[in-house]
């Protein structure tokens, strides 16, 4: 731990859990739900909240040493620009093969310059919505 705290962004899929069940657990709630109404609680003004961004639009967020993009697109090709080193999360959408199977969805993590390679042999079947985290220049 540092003496300023840690700042930590969760990615998590899928967002209703209430059909969950734990089958293993170190603190007593083995087969029981793993979330519910007593879990929740509103978000407060501490908090930092997201938009979905409209369609060909990008979105970008500072929060502290961070720049935070969410861009939504139909095109794979305009997701990640040469030599691209950051991570993005998969929100929305998938990525299929030409047989239309689906080969990233949403909840994946990958490398933003992965989507470039991906743009070469897939296509964009669900119009996608990308987070990407950069730190700032």
């Amino acid at each position: 731990m540092s003496k300023e705290g840690v700042c930590a962004l969760e990615f998590e899929t899928p967002f209703q859990k209430n059909d969950l069940l734990r089958f293993k657990d170190n603190y007593g709630r083995k087969n029981k739900l793993y979330e519910g109404k007593k879990f929740t609680k509103n978000i407060g003004s501490n908090f930092m909240t997201f938009k979905k961004p409209k369609l060909n639009k990008k979105q970008k967020y500072k929060f502290k040493n961070l720049e935070i993009l969410l861009t939504a697109s139909k095109n794979l090709k305009n997701l990640a620009k040469k030599g691209d080193k950051t991570t993005s999360a998969i929100l929305d959408g998938e990525i299929v093969d030409n047989k239309g199977q689906c080969v990233i969805s949403y909840g994946e993590i990958v490398k933003t310059s992965t989507l470039s390679i991906l743009s070469k042999a897939f296509k964009i079947n669900k119009p996608l919505t990308i987070l990407k985290v950069s730190k700032k220049n």
